[in-house]
């Protein structure tokens, strides 16, 4: 009894061996299969279209120029310099106290301010009065608020 069991599984495993076999040739063939384009797509009928052609622009040096600047600023680094007093284009961080008649106003104070000379975020003056003043240096600006002046309209004109 023990014989004709064993022969039973042995009989099952081959069997299932030569299954698997063929399935896996079965799977083999199916993705070597060519695949038939027409069978998925129906192309339209594209005689006599007409397609404008595109001139492209004059380049002028103009053009190359500012293409140049643009990838120069977008691949810009900011380095510390500290051994010549500030110039048009730099970078500084800033404190200041504003004060007017001897008092210090409102809004007028800050730490640690980013300023970049020459970009007018600041009062008329303010950056350009801080050209040529080296790292620690403290300096004294005598500025005029604008005629109008949003950020703080009683300081507007004085």
């Amino acid at each position: 009894m023990k014989k004709k069991s064993t022969r039973l599984v042995i009989i099952i495993l081959v069997a299932l061996l030569l299954a698997s076999t063929v399935a896996a040739a079965v799977v083999q063939l199916v993705v070597n299969a060519p695949l038939k384009a027409e069978k998925y797509v129906t192309l339209g009928q594209y005689k006599g279209i007409e397609i404008e052609k595109v001139v492209p622009k004059e380049v002028t040096d103009e053009d190359v120029q500012a293409r140049i600047d643009s990838a120069l600023a977008a691949h810009a680094t900011e380095q510390e310099v500290t051994d010549r007093p500030a110039k048009e284009g730099d970078i500084l961080s800033i404190d200041y106290v504003g004060t007017m008649n001897g008092e210090q106003f409102e809004g007028g104070t800050a730490e640690d301010q980013r300023c970049v000379i020459g970009s007018g975020s600041y009062i008329d003056g303010f950056e350009e009065g801080l050209i040529g003043v080296s790292m620690g240096e403290q300096t004294v600006l005598e500025l005029t608020f604008p005629e109008v002046y949003k950020n703080n309209e009683a300081l507007a004109g004085k």
